[in-house]
């Protein structure tokens, strides 16, 4: 049911800002929804104090006055916004009081006063947000003409905060029930454990992939029992640092392990971070936890081949070199930097100054083709050691691609041969001496 026949009207002028006032009203999500005890209880207030048989919570909308709640007007949810006297109100900046329409030029010809429900006497207090936004009035009417006490005025200006600070939590609960669910679902779908505490640090929820992670139930998580399965060797150490966190509202991140109920021993890492409200007050902790077992192990595992791969090596003598292509940039592991003669963990070492001239142009191309061609490289140079003496080495490498499948890096060995050349030589001088003497001895048996 609809008061009136809409028709011209000399409509109230749009107040300041209507773009922004209709967007809070928007953000309310509070239009055409049903009826609530709260504001029903404040219109009966209203009605009530100021002793008027009709008493609205209207909102004023784009093109019409819909009202939240109402006594003394059953059926009818809403009115034209050219009929409304509150569109009238929001100009006001405070109440707006018309003691008998029919003497008011803006209101005598409105079929809201010509006809049903026949006003005469309308009396609206705006309704301000926090953000100063007017959405609308709590008002009260009359079918006879009267004039509001002091003491009137004031108590429906307080319930009409009332209602402002009512639409405010509204929205807020709703919102906060809305991130709660988004929150939820995302949870409960995330491959993170998500844990969320009260702010003493009391654990109140775990997502399914955090109870997986556990070995526990969300029941047994609870409280406290999220430190049952926390291995004895580390129980102390994080639930002091959990403890500190807490109780001092910062972020923390730690890493410790799991031994679950199965015998299964799990590693993981936890990251937690304080939520605050509005006032920046603590209402709880929210984190997550990720199983990092197998890259712990994987961690060990490499860490294994790289220790068993350096005894090899330092056994062999063997060193190990990488440079970088793109900048020129070489790392050499222990051994490499005791074959250039220098001390095991020397920082990177001028070698190529070490190089003797003749091997450097040849070196230098050696080192261009393996990594432009991908040739393996293969090659022997001489350098000289800081302390004077020449030492031989061989070098072998073959180039590594990066991440876009592009020659990056060289990754190479290198042995010392300075014993096996000076052998070489030592066999060759036999070889020249014993060539001589058969020589010899066969021109004296000819002789003879």
């Amino acid at each position: 049911m609809t008061f009136g026949k809409e028709q011209a009207l000399p409509a109230a002028a749009p107040p300041p800002f209507e773009e922004q006032r209709l967007q809070a009203l928007v953000d309310l999500d509070v239009l055409d929804s049903d009826a609530e005890r709260e504001f029903d209880a404040l219109v009966q207030a209203a009605a009530l104090v100021c002793g008027t048989p009709i008493s609205l919570i209207s909102l004023v909308d784009t093109d019409r006055q819909w009202f939240k709640a109402g006594v003394g007007l059953p059926g009818v949810p809403q009115t034209p916004r050219s009929q409304a006297f509150c569109a009238h109100a929001l100009l006001s900046q405070g109440l707006l009081e018309v003691a008998d329409a029919t003497a008011d030029a803006r209101f005598a010809d409105n079929p809201l006063v010509t006809g049903d429900p026949r006003i005469r006497f309308y009396a609206g207090a705006t309704l301000r947000l926090a953000g100063g936004a007017q959405i609308g009035t709590l008002c009260v009417i009359d079918r006879q003409p009267r004039v509001l006490t002091e003491h009137q005025r004031a108590v429906l200006a307080h319930l009409a905060d009332a209602v402002s600070v009512a639409l405010e939590r509204r929205r807020d609960a709703r919102a906060l029930v809305a991130s709660e669910a988004r929150f939820r679902a995302l949870s409960e779908s995330a491959p993170l454990g998500i844990f969320a505490t009260d702010p003493q640090g009391q654990c109140t929820y775990t997502n399914p992939r955090w109870q997986q992670i556990y070995g526990l139930d969300l029941a047994d998580s609870l409280g406290n029992g999220w430190t049952r399965p926390l291995h004895p060797d580390d129980l102390p150490r994080i639930t002091h640092a959990w403890r500190a966190a807490a109780v001092s509202g910062e972020e923390a991140a730690m890493a410790f392990r799991i031994q679950r109920r199965d015998g299964q021993l799990r590693h993981v890492q936890a990251v937690t971070r304080p939520v605050l409200d509005a006032s920046g007050r603590l209402v709880s902790h929210v984190g997550s936890i990720d199983d990092v077992t197998d890259r712990v192990r994987t961690e060990r595992q490499l860490e294994q081949q790289r220790l068993r791969l350096t005894l090899a090596n330092d056994a062999g003598g063997i060193g190990v070199w990488t440079l970088e292509t793109a900048t020129g940039a070489m790392h050499f592991d222990g051994q490499m930097n005791r074959l250039l003669g220098h001390a095991a963990q020397a920082g990177p070492a001028d070698w190529w100054a070490q190089v003797l001239p003749d091997d450097q142009a040849r070196l230098r191309q050696a080192l261009i083709r393996a990594h432009a061609e991908g040739t393996p490289l293969d090659t022997e140079l001489a350098l000289r050691w800081p302390d004077g003496s020449t030492r031989h080495l061989r070098l072998g490498a073959k180039r590594a691609p990066d991440d876009g499948d592009e020659p990056a890096t060289l990754v190479g060995v290198c042995w010392d041969v300075t014993d096996l050349r000076h052998l070489a030589a030592q066999l060759a001088d036999q070889h020249a001496l014993l060539r001589v003497t058969l020589r010899s001895i066969g021109a004296a048996v000819i002789t003879t």
